[in-house]
């Protein structure tokens, strides 16, 4: 008997796809077909690649970035597949823009989280394939990116900034590292918090404003932001890499930010000093912030 039971084909928004069974555990998949043809060894070469990141990643965790499983064939075609989680493509989601901001950070932090985990593997989780993020009830969510280009792209609609955005790092054709995972990582927490992208566009192209570090404050389309974490953001996209935040700095501020609630409470800079919050967690945030502040 076949470890997968594919269960047949449905359709959504373009994407041809099929949830599948894992008879062993008993857990769904959802798998697509490859959108193109591929020989024999490279499907090998990719197969060994995605095992290989599988077996650095703890999949029994609850991890925000979903491991893609296969190739696998079937029915005379190869699939990929990850699990079945369903949720609201973010570049479309109205509802998210009208959530206040605890929630906000609340549904960010497993995703944080998981860039961490990917970087104290080793891994460098890739360039987001932004028709691949999602949110749910659990938060905000994305599939490991790298064999994606495999499959077809759905039918959703991408603001151009988002879809045009990439650390300055890559247009001179150096390899994306954790430091170019940190850029896009503030941009999905920049996206996600205010509805747009950080970067005026010339010319449609945003490669200006990211090459000189000239970003809009995010405060301007969500006020509620607390200082120290628009600070955060911003360095984030600083065009020189070993100037961003780690993913272990972002996730100990964000951490802290919601340890402390009552801080988030006083969300506007003046009203949150002068909120009776105790000065020892203050010392706390601050010192994280000021590890990585730009001077």
């Amino acid at each position: 008997m076949s470890e997968w039971l594919f269960l047949g084909e449905q359709a959504e928004a373009g994407i041809i796809f099929q949830l599948v069974i894992n008879q062993s555990t008993g857990r769904y998949y959802r798998f697509e077909p490859f959108a193109t043809k591929l020989r024999g060894s490279l499907i090998g070469l990719l197969r060994q690649d995605i095992e290989n990141r599988r077996n650095l990643i703890d999949e029994g965790q609850d991890q925000a970035i979903l491991g893609v499983i296969g190739p696998i064939y079937n029915e005379s075609r190869c699939w990929l597949g990850w699990k079945e989680r369903k949720g609201q493509y973010l570049v479309s989601s109205e509802l998210e823009k009208r959530r206040p901001l605890i929630e906000k950070m609340g549904a960010l932090f497993p995703l944080i989280c998981s860039y961490y985990l990917w970087h104290q593997a080793g891994l460098v989780v890739g360039r987001p394939e932004w028709t691949r993020l999602f949110v749910d009830n659990k938060g905000v969510f994305m599939l490991a990116p790298k064999p994606l280009g495999y499959l077809a792209k759905p039918f959703v609609n991408l603001p151009i900034a988002l879809e045009r955005s990439r650390p300055p790092e890559d247009y001179q054709n150096q390899p994306l590292g954790p430091a170019g995972d940190v850029f896009y990582l503030g941009l999905i927490i920049y996206y996600f918090m205010t509805g747009e992208t950080p970067f005026q566009l010339h010319k449609g192209w945003p490669n200006r404003a990211i090459t000189n570090g000239t970003t809009l404050d995010p405060r301007v389309y969500f006020p509620d932001i607390p200082c120290e974490l628009t600070q955060m953001v911003l360095a984030m996209f600083n065009p020189e890499p070993l100037q961003r935040p780690t993913a272990e700095m972002i996730k100990e501020l964000w951490g802290n930010y919601l340890s402390f609630k009552p801080i988030l409470l006083k969300t506007e800079c003046r009203q949150r000093s002068q909120s009776p919050v105790h000065p020892r967690k203050r010392r706390v945030l601050s010192r994280a912030v000021f590890r990585w502040a730009l001077p």
